[in-house]
């Protein structure tokens, strides 16, 4: 039997690209977290716990939002002051482009932020060569090295 999700977590999740960090809603958010949508649905309790880290989860869905809106987006909140702190997504080529326009927006500023795919229930890191490279990293399921990225070819060759 699956652990209670608690309905207030929900509220600190809103959509990237339609959220303002001016809202006062927002008041006292200092850093936040980027999901991507299906990875909210798909692993509820990992989001909530991830919501434990951080003041303010925004979700955004690169298959329904353009690259450019989400990069602006994304370049809005650096530029008011809050801090992000992690890029979450599933392990798909439309999710990468989730970590490919936070490196985007935030690489000029010279930032670490920390970019995780969800997979198998547990989170596998991305390191900055492949998101420089704009190259898709396949994790395969239950791999036995653990923490070791395969990279393939560009989204869109798959």
């Amino acid at each position: 039997m699956g652990s209670r999700i608690d309905d207030a977590s929900w509220v600190r999740c809103w959509r990237l690209t339609l959220t303002k960090p001016e809202d006062p809603l927002l008041g006292g958010v200092r850093d936040f977290v980027i999901v991507a949508d299906c990875f909210t649905l798909m692993y509820p309790e990992l989001h909530v716990k991830l919501l434990g880290e951080v003041d303010l989860a925004l979700s955004a869905c690169p298959e329904i939002e353009s690259y450019e809106s989400i990069k602006s987006s994304i370049h809005r909140f650096l530029a008011s002051g809050l801090k992000l702190k992690h890029v979450v997504s599933m392990p798909r080529p439309c999710c990468f482009q989730l970590h490919y326009a936070s490196y985007e927006a935030y690489s000029i500023l010279q930032i670490e932020v920390e970019h995780l795919v969800a997979v198998d229930g547990g989170y596998r890191r991305i390191y900055e060569k492949p998101l420089r490279a704009r190259a898709y990293v396949r994790f395969p399921s239950k791999y036995p090295e653990k923490g070791a990225l395969w990279v393939r070819e560009k989204p869109g060759k798959l």
